[in-house]
């Protein structure tokens, strides 16, 4: 489950291995975030497959690795020691590099009651 529930919080940490740029153009966003309950979350017309939006505050701390935490109109090379606070802004995480990235993520539920 991508969102965390109602008033409440989820504690992850995935695993980003290094995309495939022709791979990458044949995956199917919206079906990937379906299995995680999100499917409306995706941004179908985005740059990235996986460019999305929630409606929660997100704190990503890069624990390996490299990675790339694209927005709409910008992109920032995060490397391990960064910090990200998103604020229910669109965005993908893109792994250019070789080798694995690791991220912890604190999703904290954004909607008002």
């Amino acid at each position: 489950i991508l969102h965390p529930p109602a008033n409440g919080t989820i504690f992850r940490i995935v695993e980003f291995a290094p995309e495939d740029p022709e791979v990458l153009k044949t995956l199917d966003g919206r079906a990937a975030f379906a299995d995680m309950g999100a499917a409306d979350a995706i941004d179908a017309t985005a740059r990235h497959p996986f460019m999305h939006k929630t409606e929660t505050v997100d704190y990503a701390v890069i624990l390996e690795g490299e990675i790339w935490l694209l927005l709409d109109e910008e992109e920032y090379l995060l490397k391990a020691g960064d910090t990200v606070v998103q604020r229910g802004t669109n965005h993908a995480w893109s792994n250019r590099g070789t080798a694995l990235c690791r991220i912890a993520f604190i999703l904290v539920d954004g909607k008002r009651g």
